[in-house]
Order: C-alpha cells, then sequence, then structure tokens
C-alpha cells in the first residue's frame, strides 16, 4: 500500500450555500408542509399525535406521541398584556435594526403600534436566516377572500403586491415577520392575519432557508511511474513451466501491465484510516501519467 502527505494547498476549506423552498400551511386544525409538525394548541386532539418513522439510532422503525409544536405559527404580541415580553423583545429588534436601515420601524401610518402579529420561523428551516426577498403569506378575510404579503428583499412586508400597503417587516435572521397595521394585526378581530376563526381558518406561508454547508475538498495525486502495481492476486498469472521458470511461480505481467485505482483512502498522521472514498467507476492509471482526485467532504 502507498501513502501520500498532503501538502498545504491539497487540503482546501470552502462552503456551499444551499436555498431550499419551504411551504407551510394550516388546514383546519393541523400544519402541514415540507416539514410535518403539528401545532397542538389548536385543537387537544393533537396534544397526543402519533409519529411513525424510521431511526437508525434506535435499530429500526419507531412509534412516538406527544406534542410536536415547532412549526411555523402566527401568535401576538402586545403592550401591556400578557405576552408583553414578546412585545418589548420586538421593540428591540426594531431599535437594533433601525440603525442601519429606517424602513424598520415599529410605526405605522405615523403612530407607534402596540400590538404586532408575528409570524414565527423556527431555526429548523434555516441556517443563517430566511433568504431575502423569498417570503410570501396568504390567508383568508372574514368575508373568505384571500389576503397575501409579500417581503420586498430590504425587510419590508406590502399586503397585496410589492406596490401594495407597507404593513410590516420581516426580521431575516431571527425569523419573525412582524404584522403592525392594515387591519391584521386589530385586537379580538376575526380580520386578524392568520386568525383562527370560523370564518379565517387557512393560512399559507412560502419562504426560502439560508444554508450555508462547510466543506472540505482533498486533493490526491497519483504521480507518474507510481501506483503501477497492486497486491490484489489477479495482478499476477501463472504460467506453464518454460525455461527457468517453474510451474505454479507468480510472474508480474510488465508487458502491457494495467493499474485500476477503484478506491481512497484518507489516514490520520499515525496511518488511522478515517475516511474511503469509492470511485464511481475504476480510472485506469497509466505509468506515464500523473491523476488528480478531488474528494469532496460536507463536515
Amino acid at each position: 500500500m502507498t501513502f501520500y502527505r498532503f501538502e498545504n494547498e491539497d487540503i482546501i476549506e470552502t462552503s456551499v450555500v444551499t436555498n431550499p423552498s419551504y411551504i407551510v400551511e394550516l388546514n383546519g386544525d393541523q400544519v402541514t408542509g415540507s416539514i410535518f409538525l403539528d401545532k397542538p394548541f389548536l385543537d387537544a386532539g393533537l396534544e397526543t399525535r402519533t409519529w411513525k418513522g424510521f431511526s437508525a439510532k434506535q435499530g429500526g422503525d419507531i412509534e412516538l406521541q406527544g406534542p410536536f409544536s415547532s412549526s411555523v405559527d402566527i401568535v401576538d404580541a402586545e403592550q401591556g398584556a400578557t405576552n408583553k415580553q414578546f412585545y418589548e423583545s420586538i421593540l428591540s429588534l426594531y431599535d437594533h435594526y433601525s440603525l442601519v436601515n429606517s424602513d424598520y420601524t415599529p410605526n405605522f401610518t405615523g403612530s407607534e403600534t402596540t400590538r404586532f402579529r408575528v409570524v414565527t420561523i423556527p431555526e429548523i428551516y434555516y441556517d443563517y436566516g430566511v433568504l431575502t426577498g423569498s417570503l410570501t403569506a396568504s390567508d383568508l378575510d372574514s368575508a373568505g377572500d384571500v389576503r397575501t404579503l409579500h417581503d420586498n428583499g430590504r425587510g419590508g412586508i406590502y399586503s397585496g403586491s410589492l406596490s401594495g400597503t407597507l404593513v410590516g417587516n420581516i426580521f431575516y435572521s431571527e425569523g419573525f415577520v412582524v404584522l403592525k397595521g392594515g387591519g391584521l394585526n386589530d385586537e379580538g378581530s376575526s380580520n386578524d392575519f392568520g386568525e383562527a376563526s370560523p370564518t379565517n381558518f387557512k393560512w399559507k406561508v412560502n419562504f426560502k432557508g439560508n444554508h450555508k454547508i462547510p466543506v472540505n475538498i482533498f486533493r490526491c495525486r497519483a504521480p507518474a511511474t507510481q501506483i503501477n502495481a497492486s497486491t490484489n492476486p489477479t495482478f499476477y498469472y501463472r504460467p506453464e513451466a518454460t525455461g527457468s521458470l517453474y510451474f505454479g511461480e507468480k510472474v508480474r505481467v510488465l508487458s502491457g501491465s494495467e493499474t485500476y485505482i477503484t478506491k481512497i483512502g484518507l489516514y490520520t498522521d499515525r496511518y488511522e484510516l478515517v475516511g474511503v472514498a469509492n470511485l464511481a467507476q475504476p480510472i485506469r492509471k497509466d505509468e506515464a501519467n500523473d491523476i488528480l482526485f478531488r474528494i469532496k467532504l460536507d463536515r
């Protein structure tokens, strides 16, 4: 077996950015979507939902019961109410973001809002935040008509279309969509966005997550004139006895021999095997040619 030490330029640390799409929708009393997680407080029966799936860690198929609440949700944040801490937290976010973007303000049509309607997106859906400009949302008003919200990519949430009314803001890194006006956050109103009432029992949120996957790239070299032998018994043949050779003696085929590389092992400095790259197909190694393999490993 032949070992080669990596040089500094042979190990490259980089990353891959991905933006998976998600759709989360409330139909009746159940939340569905790209990630299926229930919203237990809509219906008491959902508090003991049954989940079935496969777990390699637990050795096969499993069945669990319990609430599954880590899903997109729509909640209130109101000054002086029982959830006043959440309201104060939203104001703190506005104070921070307003320093770099004047579009972030708790005011609506000139007056500071004392109540917010907030779409919350858990971190399970993203790594670094919601992708800017990717979010749209919709629900039904008290008359059964569809209302739509759009993210303008700069932190503004507009009603109807991107040229419609500015009704709130989105905090991409925190996963909050804060609605501060436009009849979407009226206390006790069946017209609150996403309000679970007999006339408004359906909403949908579409967005993309922003994920960054660290990647290591290993450059493995197969130099010319090297790696042209094999420990595989089939690399030799057993000729009939001729001349000074005896029957059964193993002789390397020196003329026209071919070596094929099928696997590449990654080792520590103590020669401990920590990874194996299996090639999609064997690669012929000519004695006169160098070959460079690039192995990409997600971390």
